[in-house]
């Protein structure tokens, strides 16, 4: 572990001065902050991680700056909050990357559709779904001994055939 002087000499850590300039060591408290730099524009970054070039967020940025209003957690980036599954809306905002910033496209709370809804279009989907995979599986087993005991090879193969097809939904 080492301290940087403001001279730009890296010293060892145990080094009251500078080695180079005899510069005393200053504390970490009163060392100011470093400037946090967008890495896609160059653009100092606000305090909650704002570019202001590119109008959003980098996309570096691990966690959206939003909080969820139940709960107080940070929310991703559709707008869910992993923490508490508020029911009947996602209660952030919806980013949407944009020339690598994540910029605010629809302001939240986002209302989803009603369980009903929601449900219904599961079981259309399912009764698409669930034929389409039982026939691809079926044919995949049927045509395993052609892959000499490797019977995921044949599924995998089975399945870009199938897919190649018209999907039944």
């Amino acid at each position: 572990m080492s301290w940087q002087c403001q001279c730009g000499v890296a010293n060892k850590a145990r080094a009251a001065f500078c080695e180079a300039c005899g510069e005393d060591r200053k504390d970490s408290a009163t060392r100011p902050e470093p400037r946090r730099v967008c890495p896609f524009d160059g653009a100092t970054l606000n305090a909650d991680g704002y570019c202001g070039i590119g109008d959003g967020y980098p996309i570096t940025l691990k966690y959206c700056p939003d909080a969820c209003p139940h709960c107080r957690k940070s929310l991703a980036w559709n707008g869910d909050c992993f923490a508490c599954m508020p029911a009947g809306e996602k209660p952030g905002h919806l980013y949407d990357v944009i020339n690598a910033h994540w910029r605010k496209t629809e302001k939240g709370p986002q209302p989803l559709a009603p369980p009903a809804v929601a449900l219904e279009s599961m079981r259309q989907i399912d009764s698409a779904l669930v034929p389409f995979l039982n026939r691809t599986i079926k044919i995949a087993r049927s045509d395993a001994h052609l892959d000499r005991g490797r019977p995921e090879t044949a599924l995998v193969s089975t399945l870009e055939e199938e897919l190649s097809n018209d999907i039944p939904f």
